[in-house]
């Protein structure tokens, strides 16, 4: 679990005056501190589950979305000759399968993010730095290219047979 490990550790960051945690990068500026090493261990396991239930639902979710669109898309016509309404059809699918899911995950985990911070331990420590962001970066655009050298072999695969 490297990769999840190489994530979750983007959250955190020691300071010369203690631990400290990021909510939320892109939304909330603000910087928790983490009151214990027990806290910091009970929060890393919670950013864990939360990362895993993500992909979960985005990688299930958009499965069966992909699967409801084409049934609807075969029922009302040929997909091919529509592309515009599939895609629409698929759009609101994955809406309804992946966004309200991913909606109601991110609301429950900062609730449960709350219950390990207060609001008056947030602080304003610069973004500069901010933790392991050069790992994640690897690993993502190792992931991407995992991606393309698989779709690649299956296009070499399709050609020759």
């Amino acid at each position: 679990m490297a990769p999840l490990d190489l994530i979750v550790d983007g959250h955190f960051r020691s300071e010369k005056i203690g631990r400290v945690v990021v909510f939320s990068r892109r939304f909330d500026p603000r910087w928790y501190f983490v009151r214990s090493a027990e806290e910091e261990v009970k929060l890393r396991s919670v950013l864990k589950t939360f990362y895993i239930a993500q992909f979960l639902i985005l990688f299930l979710g958009y499965l069966v979305a992909y699967g409801l669109s084409m049934e609807i898309a075969y029922r009302v016509g040929r997909p091919a000759a529509h592309l515009v309404r599939s895609g629409g059809i698929l759009l609101a699918m994955s809406l309804l399968v992946v966004g309200i899911p991913s909606w109601l995950l991110r609301r429950s985990y900062k609730k449960t993010f709350l219950n390990f911070v207060s609001g008056q331990e947030a602080t304003g420590i610069s973004n500069v730095d901010v933790g392991s962001g050069g790992q994640l970066l690897a690993v993502i655009v190792g992931l991407i290219g995992l991606i393309v050298v698989t779709a690649l072999g299956a296009l070499f695969l399709m050609r020759e047979t």
